[in-house]
């Protein structure tokens, strides 16, 4: 009996590993969002959950209700609380900070690569005006465009308010660009400045059929040693993106 009870102990611990272990490397955001997408389905089914383009404000809004409702159960298979407060605890004072999107904690993972947590804000995903799944998929565009953010969903927190999306990208070394830099880099690209009554710095690619919103300068970095305009801070979103004014 005590043998038993000792292989079942030793089995419990070695999953609570296990789980612990996947929760510090996280997902690649394509695959943490494919997944977000199948459970809302399995869980809301044609409910407008997982959307990333509305029609109105009333169905943003509406949408933003139910994800939030289901991002409480999505924790209860990916929690990343443990893993955030391991990450806070062990960082100094000087790496933590708190944005008006996230809070932000550069640490160091268990590779040795430096990465940078962000935790959402309780009660907002990136921008007011996005859902989880807008928030998500904003990530995914990023990941696409610089491919060396590598960018992982490592879970979610329930906090009393609302629920926070945990997620980390690679740290990126260098200084923050002047915003002729930015504009001339990104004219390259295709980008061209756009303005549709947001109150951030935006650029569309027609092309690409995207828009960068807060698009500033704090928000990129010119990486050390190869000077390549890199961003950090950056929204992506899809065109036509929700007309909700």
């Amino acid at each position: 009996m005590e043998k038993n009870e000792r292989s079942r102990q030793k089995l419990r611990q070695s999953r609570q590993k296990d789980v612990g272990d996947e929760t510090e490397r996280g997902l690649a955001i394509e695959a943490g969002f494919k997944s977000w997408l199948e459970f809302i389905r399995q869980q809301s089914g044609d409910s407008g959950a997982g959307r990333v383009a509305f029609d109105s404000r009333s169905s943003l809004i509406d949408a933003i209700v139910i994800e939030e409702e289901l991002l409480r159960k999505f924790a209860l298979l990916r929690n990343a609380e443990a893993f955030f407060d391991r990450v806070s605890h062990a960082a100094n004072v000087a790496d933590i900070t708190k944005g008006s999107e996230h809070y932000v904690i550069r640490y160091i993972d268990p590779s040795g690569a430096r990465r940078v947590l962000k935790a959402t804000i309780p009660g907002k995903y990136g921008r007011y005006e996005y859902s989880p799944s807008i928030y998500l998929n904003s990530l995914c565009l990023v990941q696409s465009l610089v491919a060396a953010l590598d960018i992982r969903i490592h879970g979610v927190i329930n906090s009393v308010r609302s629920p926070s999306i945990v997620t980390s990208m690679q740290y990126i070394p260098g200084r923050h660009p002047r915003p002729a830099e930015i504009a001339a880099y990104l004219r390259e690209m295709g980008w061209r400045e756009y303005h549709d009554g947001s109150q951030t710095l935006d650029f569309i690619n027609e092309d690409l059929k995207q828009i960068i919103r807060d698009g500033h300068a704090n928000n990129w970095v010119c990486q050390k040693g190869s000077g390549v305009m890199i961003p950090i801070d950056i929204s992506i979103e899809n065109v036509p993106i929700q007309n909700c004014q």
